[in-house]
Formats: structure tokens, sequence, C-alpha cells
């Protein structure tokens, strides 16, 4: 549409190769989607995207094939409206999944924080310990580079820690006794002891993964919405694409090719 007419890319055959692997993907991708929502007698959105797309390329193929041999046929070319019909919603779910896998990925590397290593003081000793061993009350000893592996209180010395994974800011907090640091962050200066005062699902990263799980596994309410908004309006627009080729055939006189085309066209 953005070239001359005489341009290569205005010939039928030339849209129809380019059209076709777009096309071949749009009903693979979103002909089963659309044909279980059926079976389920629950149409969603991808019922309307493919037949739209389909529409679009049977459309073109009929207008080729009637006025194949005259100026007309250009009027009746729309393989670019599959081709983007396609393209722009499989953009979308693409963008979509990777939104997902990113939010799962942040999920894995939380829980990985649970299988830290901590030193514990145990009298005149310190020792290393699992975090699941850990329990409340228990005194740590944190040095530079260290990840906290609770929400602690500081009992002794002074840090700065970096809470760039929580909060989001990116310049170092300076804690002092008796301040709180939460688990997951980093010790980037400073040595402290810390005692436990929050434990297992009391922790912040915690309560971050439980609601990052929740959010996925629960549809929010506009969600919800549109799946009942889909459920009427398929079928809704199906009928009227239907009713558009009966009333044009038998009420308006108009003849079956350009009623079957005006069906298509809607």
């Amino acid at each position: 549409m953005f070239v001359s007419e005489t341009n290569i890319l205005h010939q039928p055959i030339i849209q129809l190769f380019l059209c076709l692997p777009v096309y071949f993907i749009g009903i693979v991708f979103f002909g089963k989607s659309a044909y279980y929502s059926i079976k389920s007698k629950v149409p969603n959105m991808d019922v309307l995207i493919f037949i739209g797309s389909t529409a679009a390329f049977f459309y073109s193929l009929y207008g080729w094939w009637l006025f194949q041999d005259t100026e007309l046929v250009k009027n009746y070319l729309f393989f670019e409206t599959t081709a983007t019909i396609i393209t722009l919603v499989l953009l979308g779910n693409v963008l979509e999944h990777r939104s997902v896998k990113q939010t799962t990925t942040s999920i894995e590397e939380l829980n990985k924080i649970k299988e830290s290593i901590a030193k514990k003081e145990l009298g005149e000793e310190v020792i290393d310990v699992n975090y699941n061993d850990i329990k409340k009350d228990d005194i740590l000893i944190v040095n530079k580079g260290d990840q906290i592996p609770r929400r602690w209180k500081i009992i002794w010395g002074s840090c700065s820690v970096d809470e760039s994974m929580i909060t989001g800011e990116s310049l170092p907090i300076s804690k002092n006794i008796n301040d709180e640091v939460i688990r997951g962050t980093i010790l980037v200066h400073g040595s402290i002891k810390i005692v436990a005062i929050k434990v297992g699902k009391e922790t912040t990263i915690s309560n971050i993964i439980e609601m990052v799980k929740n959010a996925q596994s629960n549809q929010p309410n506009i969600q919800k919405i549109g799946d009942k908004v889909s459920a009427i309006f398929v079928p809704c627009v199906l009928l009227i694409s239907l009713s558009t080729f009966f009333i044009c055939l038998f009420y308006l006189n108009i003849t079956i090719n350009d009623s079957f085309l005006e069906q298509l066209l809607f």
C-alpha cells in the first residue's frame, strides 16, 4: 500500500506467496485455540482472529479469480490484511509470554536465596548453616559481600546495604544497631551481627514470591469481564456477518457473488 502501483509487490501471485507462510502459522496457532473454545461452547477472541484472517485471505483469492484479467483486481487484494492481523496478534502473544517467563525467572532467583549459607554464632564458635536451619533469635555474622538470609535486626556494628532488589533504590542504605535488614539484600560495606526477627513465611521475599504466584494463578477482574464479553461478542459478530449475506442476497437483490464478498468484507 506504500509503493507505486507498478511495483512488483502489487502482483497478486507475489502477495499470495508472501502471505502463505504467515497465514499457515496463524491458522495452526489460532486455529487450535479457536477449535477448542468452540468445542467447549465458549468461543474466544481467537475465533474472530482466525475467521478475520481467513476471510481476508479467501476474499483476496475469490476477488483475484473473478477479476484476474482486469484492473479491478487490485481492489480485491487483502493478503496484507491477513498477514497484518496474524503478525500483530502473535507479537502481542510473544510479549505476553516473555513477560510471564521473566516473572517465572524472578521467582526462581528469589527461591535460590533460600539455598544460601549463613555464618551462625554459637558461643565462641562460628559455624556454617543452611537457610532452612536458621531459627528465630539465632545470631549471625554478616561480612562485606554477604547476602542477608532472612529479615534481621542489627545488634552489633554498622554497614551499608544494597536494597535495590527490594526497593529499586540504586544507592546503598546505611544501617546501624537496632535497624532492620531485609532478606536477599547485600552487604556493601562493613561487618555486623544480626538476630533473626522474622522467619519462614513471615519474611519479605517469601511474601513477594507468594504475591507473584497468586497474581499468576488468579485472573484479574478485567480479564474475567473480557472473557464474559468475548463469549457474547463473538457469536454476535458471526450472526451479523451471516445476516449480512442473506439480507444482501434475498432482500436487496444483490448477486450471490457480491453478497458473498460483502459478507467476507464484514
